[in-house]
């Protein structure tokens, strides 16, 4: 199971799910898009659109079962910080190899390019692979396939054992420094 992740409402979450599992289907038969809830397993390839709670229940339980981490970041401050509060999270409890073997998925919509910068930097030094998706700022994402398919080749890699931890997509930065500069309980 492929788990699309961001505990945080409106960070692209579901979009990231879709057009994954769009790009996906075009080459692999069984591939299903799920909502992240119910039984995680199946004789299918699950992309699991995991729902946004804060309580841990969901969250917790789906990402036990997943095989790959996909969490999508687009380039808004409340959205990085949950991500880097779940990647904390996963690590604090023990699951440290789930947090390292995330891939990120970049989302850059051109409103803060300074923040989708210092994203790209932060979760590159977490040793999470990274995936950078352009999207055009105030438009709505159509079907091409082509911003998406490195994600779905990370994917695919890292699901084949292919990519090491901390393998990246994009070039690597040279630094690196937190996104938030206090750290709270919850993001």
């Amino acid at each position: 199971m492929i788990a699309v992740i961001n505990l945080q409402p409106g960070s692209c979450k579901t979009l990231v799910a879709q057009r994954l599992h769009s790009v996906l289907e075009t080459t692999h038969a069984n591939v299903r898009l799920g909502n992240g809830s119910g039984s995680p397993r199946s004789d299918h390839l699950v992309i699991a659109d995991m729902p946004s709670d804060l309580s841990g229940v969901d969250w917790r339980r789906q990402t036990a079962a997943a095989d790959q981490l996909v969490i999508s970041v687009p380039d808004d401050s409340q959205a990085a910080n949950a991500a880097q509060w779940l990647l904390d999270k996963l690590t604090t409890e023990g699951r440290s190899e789930l947090a390292e073997s995330a891939i990120v998925a970049a989302i850059q919509t051109g409103r803060n390019r300074k923040l989708a910068r210092r994203i790209l930097r932060y979760f590159r030094a977490r040793k999470a692979k990274v995936v950078r998706i352009k999207l055009r700022r105030d438009s709505v994402p159509n079907d091409d396939h082509a911003q998406w398919k490195p994600l779905a080749e990370a994917v695919l890699r890292s699901l084949q054992g292919s990519v090491p931890p901390g393998g990246d997509v994009v070039s690597p930065a040279s630094t690196s420094f937190p996104l938030m500069s206090v750290t709270t309980g919850r993001p």
